[in-house]
């Protein structure tokens, strides 16, 4: 998607879980903690745009996790 300079477009964000999570190593699987996590957009990290905050429940993954599954 493109848009002119001075655009907007209201866009929805899909992001893997596991790049939240970390690794349980004793209990083998994808751990993302429970918390408020910033989502920051721009043109690079020196120039950010907008940030939103969203809120998300502790959730876990098993190891063979995958999108979709």
């Amino acid at each position: 998607m493109e848009l002119e300079p001075g655009g907007d477009q209201m866009v929805t964000l899909s992001v893997d879980p596991r790049t939240l999570a970390t690794w349980d190593t004793a209990a083998r699987e994808w751990r993302i903690a429970r918390g408020a996590y910033r989502v920051m957009v721009g043109t690079h990290s020196r120039d950010v745009k907008e940030t939103e905050t969203v809120h998300l429940p502790e959730r876990r993954l098993p190891a063979g996790w995958r999108p979709g599954s």
